[in-house]
């Protein structure tokens, strides 16, 4: 993973041990952009402080995951992902359907006046 070591090493200066940590942790995470992360947080710690930029990097990494889902992953990650959420749904129209919890439009309308 040469995009990771490549911003390591460029934001080697900024922080504690923990933030390098952290750093690191985030940067494998979300390896194909690790390069450009590695920028924004450089000139966000020169701008304001480190302190801020491990906020803005927090930050990104929230984004760009959802629950388990990294949206950095490789495709075949990705396509998995896509087929369990696909499951998922196919699964939860397939309960909605039956009849016993399914709401008339009646009774929709009903309880919404």
């Amino acid at each position: 993973m040469p995009q990771v070591i490549y911003a390591d090493n460029l934001t080697e200066a900024y922080g504690t041990e923990n933030c390098r940590r952290m750093r690191r942790h985030i940067f494998s995470e979300l390896s194909p952009i690790a390069g450009d992360l590695a920028s924004q947080y450089i000139k966000t710690a020169e701008r304001s402080n480190f302190e801020q930029a491990n906020h803005e990097l927090q930050d990104i990494y929230n984004q760009l995951r959802i629950e388990d889902l990294n949206l950095c992953a490789d495709h075949e990650e990705l396509l998995n992902a896509a087929r369990r959420y696909a499951e998922k749904c196919y699964l939860a129209r397939n309960r909605a359907k039956s009849p016993s919890d399914q709401v008339t439009t009646e009774t929709y309308h009903a309880y919404r006046k």
